[in-house]
């Protein structure tokens, strides 16, 4: 067995089931929320995490992929990357908090849900920005495994959190606050053990390094956002439309969708972390190796789909109770959406590693559009279902959108993309003997 902690295979293999650890973290933090505050507490929860999921991406300012690019590419000394990073990481910290309490004061959150419910909520965002900048010095040094440590001590302590702040000791939202808040802190322990030796964390001020991190962290950064904005545009827009209710219905439906979204993420935090170090002479090879890639995940993510979709009307049921049984036509809707997604996952990391997210910003412009009118006219009508196929639509479109300019950029046809080949089937059968060449293909 090829087990090299740099190869492709095992950082893949290792960030997959640190993901599927993460997911079902994930999803019991949320069966637990859901259980305990009813539709309508999951539903405030995942407003004040669609306002953070908004703010931040701005507030990153691109610089895990910056940094991580400048690594891959070797033009500034890293002890240079990393202290100028510093100084940003401040001065972004205390932004973010200010946008957060801005947006709550101005939605009236801290009068309608009490000041110190919301506190938790918006101290969240140093310690999330925390671990997204320095997760750009792990990806840049291609040691993957130690972002799903730090992923898994935030996940995990949180889900026992939550069973004592809001199970026994009954606090409500404000527990769910004080128990994301405390598991971004293990997170926070486990980056800052493994960095302490590596890197300096003094901030540093240098023009051209700032400049050079913040110049192209910037497109990242606004790709992200205008992403971001697509994932929770129907969350916002069902909370103005509708009651905190139809947001938690929608939420759960989402959580159990977008759990299909883990596996090109897996795959696609790996992929960029290699395609950052590509250079242009294995351009031909590169763009091969992740069309081989997409079309195989495409086919796998109906297969997977199709098992998820059946197994929701028994699941969500069971699992969350009677009152939370729309929830299943809402997965249903999201599912084809989600499974576009995967496509464009895939190729956007592939680019983004290659210092081109500003694709991503082309086609979500478009598809944020096409998501407001959809959700403006069918949520009002439909409820979550409606605010579900907007979201899908708008997912399908994205891929789409992405796809044809990937091939017009690199001249390739759509089919090598989106269709699986009979060479594909001997290597999906390779591969399973001898993970070695799985490494070795995309080295």
């Amino acid at each position: 067995m090829y087990n090299n902690k740099n190869s492709f295979a095992y950082q893949s293999a290792h960030t997959f089931l640190a993901r599927v650890v993460v997911v079902g973290a994930v999803f019991l933090s949320g069966l637990i929320i859901a259980r305990l505050l009813g539709p309508d507490g999951k539903g405030i929860v995942s407003l004040f995490q669609a306002l953070t999921a908004i703010v931040l991406p701005l507030a990153e300012l691109g610089i895990r992929q910056s940094t991580a690019f400048f690594i891959g590419k070797k033009e500034y000394p890293e002890s240079d990357i990393y202290s100028n990073m510093q100084g940003i990481y401040s001065t972004a910290s205390i932004t973010s908090v200010v946008l957060l309490c801005i947006m709550y004061w101005n939605l009236g959150y801290f009068q309608k849900y009490n000041f110190f419910v919301c506190i938790p909520f918006i101290l969240i965002a140093p310690f999330t920005l925390f671990e997204s900048y320095h997760n750009g010095v792990f990806i840049g040094n291609k040691m993957v495994d130690k972002i799903n440590y730090a992923a898994l001590a935030d996940r995990c302590s949180t889900v026992f959190l939550l069973v004592i702040f809001i199970w026994f000791l009954k606090l409500g939202i404000l527990g769910v606050g004080i128990s994301y808040l405390a598991g971004k802190l293990f997170g926070f322990a486990v980056i800052f053990y493994w960095l302490i030796r590596r890197i300096s964390f003094s901030p540093a001020f240098n023009v051209s390094l700032w400049k050079g991190l913040i110049g192209k962290g910037v497109v990242f950064a606004v790709a992200l956002f205008v992403i971001q904005i697509n994932y929770r545009l129907n969350t916002i827009l069902l909370g103005y439309f509708k009651d905190a209710g139809n947001v938690g219905i929608f939420s759960i439906g989402v959580n159990f969708a977008e759990v299909l979204k883990e596996i090109p993420l897996a795959l696609g935090l790996v992929l960029f972390s290699r395609s950052a170090n590509w250079n242009a002479d294995s351009a031909k090879e590169s763009i091969n190796k992740v069309m081989v890639l997409a079309r195989i995940l495409l086919f796998l993510m109906v297969f997977i789909s199709i098992i998820l979709g059946i197994a929701v009307y028994f699941l969500i049921p069971f699992l969350y109770g009677q009152e939370f049984t729309p929830s299943v036509t809402v997965t249903l809707f999201l599912l084809p959406g989600i499974v576009m997604l995967s496509v464009f996952l895939i190729l956007n990391l592939f680019m983004a590693g290659q210092g081109r997210p500003d694709i991503a910003i082309k086609v979500f412009i478009p598809a944020i559009l096409i998501n407001l009118f959809i959700g403006f006219w069918i949520i009002p009508l439909w409820n979550a279902n409606g605010a579900a196929i907007a979201s899908s639509a708008s997912y399908c479109c994205a891929a789409i959108f992405y796809v044809f300019i990937f091939c017009k950029m690199y001249n390739v046809p759509a089919k090598d993309v989106l269709i699986l080949q009979p060479s594909d089937i001997l290597r999906i059968k390779s591969y399973c003997k001898n993970n070695k060449q799985l490494n070795e293909h995309f080295t």
